[in-house]
């Protein structure tokens, strides 16, 4: 451009913003901009028109989201300024304004979680799914209550790619919620124990449903950074369930996997090379690879790997397919992402995200548990209904600066919102993955979302620990880790015999609540805490060893 027009530009953008910001945003409106090859013209004469348009919505911010979302084609800009130039400001802000509508999160969706989604769908069709699947059979065949446990295997497997924790209920839970009833599950606990399953895939690294990378360019942490603070809560979440399945079947005698539902480890064994373009994602992220093409690399080693199998192969039909499979799954996280950035617009505009966090902080200055459990409901209620990633955009908004405002460290903050944000799945009134699976089941809907509930529980409680001691997040001393990482397991063996009244023998009233309370204290990690929640687990030991060799009396299995 000559120095002239340089300048005009320069004059235009001070005099509608009066930001010398602007400056460089139309720098870098200048360099999207393409013209014809033919073209006499310069590429301010181009701009000026859309100037103009754009200047009447009184926001030169538009120009750049214009030029972004159009590819940089005049043509298709000049279309979409004179289609908002009518629009108000307030309007004109919620649809170009940076991070709304068209912006962060539908940006967002349209890269990095459209590139993940199609990776998922490839996987699926190449035949991981069931991979995973008959893996899961394998592994827990001999184990007391093993469908249950494979529901486990699968959903966290699968779960972590699929990006819907609803989807992945019907994805897994059509095989796994059937075999439970028939080894003598209620349908109530089958459809739950699915809910749960599915929903944890989303806080499952090494992908997250793609919140992970969403995360990592919300914080600045990066990638690994993220996936290394969400693995040690999504192991105990897991942990939590597999120890709550294996107390109920052992409580109620439930049986193995029927052997006819049993695959052939050797052909299982032959079929695990489906996991590769997993192990590729991986490694291609791990060496520093952009997120977006770590996934389409990934995605071309899942058609490689595809092809050593007839059955696996993809053909032009099938390849179609798969394309239209990934488009029409996308369709509906895109329109959330646009629904997620109407909603960050006009908490913006309308500075209620700013008395929010106001409010909050100064609840917090009194206590600051009482502003976690509310921060909690509000999670519940704006992830009620919306995929992981848009739920977690609009939960970040709100809720994660009100945290760091109190001095709560960035990526607790961000975990904090994100796990309730994401258990809004499985929490009563509107639970629609418990709904999902209570729907396969043929179980009363209420009554499997608080079979749900309490079987997650782990999961409401994990969040307000590692807000006060990062070290669940697997940050600070490595003395202070290396004990969070065995008492907190230890914990959670200690709870799950709390919910569901079974340690080595059945509970009592009063040993349920107190392993209730030793296993909260040993989530925490500090040294008291940990000795404390010890010594209970020790004295309940000793009492049900010596019950179960002598014929003490039991309590009723109805109780509490």
């Amino acid at each position: 451009m000559e120095e002239r027009e340089q300048e005009a530009l320069r004059e235009l953008g001070a005099a509608r913003v009066g930001d010398i910001h602007c400056i460089t945003i139309i720098g870098q409106v200048e360099g999207h901009v393409m013209l014809p090859p033919d073209t006499k013209t310069t590429k301010y004469e181009h701009i000026m028109p859309l100037l103009a348009a754009v200047e009447e919505a009184e926001d030169i911010r538009a120009l750049l989201i214009l030029l972004n979302t159009v590819g940089g084609d005049i043509e298709a800009g000049l279309c979409l300024a004179e289609m908002i130039a009518g629009m108000s400001k307030p309007t004109a802000s919620v649809v170009l304004g940076g991070g709304h509508s068209i912006g962060i999160p539908l940006a967002v969706s349209s890269t990095m979680i459209f590139a993940f989604v199609m990776f998922g769908c490839f996987l699926q069709r190449a035949g991981l799914g069931q991979v995973f699947l008959d893996l899961a059979c394998v592994l827990t065949r001999r184990s007391k209550g093993g469908p249950a446990k494979v529901s486990i295997f699968a959903s966290a497997l699968f779960g972590s790619i699929s990006g819907s924790a609803v989807a992945n209920v019907y994805s897994t839970g059509t095989f796994t919620i059937p075999l439970m009833k028939r080894v003598g599950y209620t349908p109530s606990f089958a459809g739950a124990v699915e809910a749960v399953s599915s929903t944890g895939g989303q806080l499952m690294p090494p992908i997250m449903g793609a919140t992970a990378f969403v995360m990592a360019d919300v914080t600045g942490a990066g990638y690994l950074a993220v996936a290394k603070a969400a693995l040690l809560p999504s192991l105990l979440y897991y942990f939590s369930l597999l120890m709550m399945i294996h107390f109920e079947a052992v409580n109620k005698n439930i049986g193995i996997i029927p052997s006819d539902q049993i695959p052939d480890p050797r052909s299982v064994l032959r079929r695990t090379y489906h996991i590769l373009p997993i192990i590729v994602l991986i490694g291609l992220l791990v060496s520093g690879r952009s997120v977006i093409s770590s996934a389409f690399i990934s995605i071309a080693s899942v058609i490689v790997v595809s092809c050593f199998s007839a059955e696996t192969r993809f053909t032009p039909k099938s390849l179609y397919h798969t394309l239209e499979l990934s488009s029409r799954n996308a369709l509906m996280i895109s329109t959330c992402s646009a629904c997620a950035g109407i909603i960050v617009a006009i908490v913006s505009i309308t500075g209620i995200g700013y008395k929010f966090i106001s409010i909050i902080t100064d609840l917090g200055q009194f206590h600051i548990l009482l502003l976690l459990i509310l921060l909690m409901f509000t999670c519940f209620v704006l992830g009620t209904g919306v995929p992981a990633t848009p739920a977690y955009i609009i939960v970040a908004t709100l809720g994660a600066p009100a945290l760091m405002k109190l001095g709560i460290p960035t990526l607790s903050a961000h975990m904090f919102v994100l796990y309730y944000a994401i258990l809004s799945e499985i929490t009563p009134p509107v639970c629609l993955s418990a709904y999902a699976g209570a729907s396969i089941a043929g179980a009363n809907a209420m009554q499997t979302g608080w079979r749900a509930f309490r079987l997650g529980i782990v999961a409401y409680i994990i969040p307000f620990i590692f807000v006060f001691q990062p070290a669940l997040l697997l940050t600070g001393e490595f003395s202070h880790v290396a004990q969070a990482l065995v008492t907190s397991f230890i914990g959670v063996i200690t709870l799950a015999g709390g919910m569901q009244g079974y340690l080595m023998v059945r509970c009592f009233l009063w040993e349920r609540v107190l392993l209730l309370a030793a296993g909260i204290a040993l989530l925490y990690p500090e040294i008291y805490s940990d000795l404390a929640g010890l010594g209970v687990i020790l004295f309940i030991g000793m009492l049900q060893y010596l019950r179960r060799g002598k014929a003490l009396p039991e309590p009723d299995l109805n109780q509490a």
